[in-house]
């Protein structure tokens, strides 16, 4: 949830006006999918904390749960052994091994953005929308 507090922190700063003239019809959006987007969040923590017990989800959630898990893992060990070098600053050719896992993984995250944009074709407006909307998902029931 820190990443995408950060990430549409980004945007509203990035995008400013474009943004918050939106905002009404993100939450307005929001509002239409609130329950089922919920509902899915829910069914999504639950496979995350029962790593062992697929009987009762969907071959695609417990792969995508499985594979979600191993990618994680394969992070935090080659942050641990200092295999994960980042530029030291942007556009930078100088790198820096990062062996904080933690730090490993936000840094990972911010490749959202270029690779939606190059896969999905998600306009700039697009993933601020998925941001906010995701975010306010996930601070339901805190």
């Amino acid at each position: 949830m820190e990443f995408l507090e950060g990430y549409w922190a980004m945007w509203q700063s990035n995008l400013g006006e474009q943004v918050e003239s939106s905002r009404k019809r993100f939450d307005a959006s929001y509002e239409e999918m609130a329950e089922a987007l919920s509902e899915r969040l829910g069914r999504i923590r639950e496979a995350l904390g029962q790593k062992n017990d697929q009987s009762d989800f969907s071959p695609f959630l417990a792969t995508w749960r499985d594979h979600s898990q191993l990618l994680r893992d394969r992070v935090d060990t080659a942050a641990l052994a200092g295999e994960l070098h980042f530029p030291v600053s942007r556009g930078a050719a100088e790198t820096a091994p990062i062996y904080d896992p933690a730090i490993a993984r936000r840094i990972l995250l911010t490749s959202l953005h270029p690779h939606d944009q190059q896969s999905a074709g998600a306009s700039l407006i697009n993933e601020a929308y998925l941001s906010h909307v995701l975010l306010r998902a996930l601070r339901v029931g805190e």
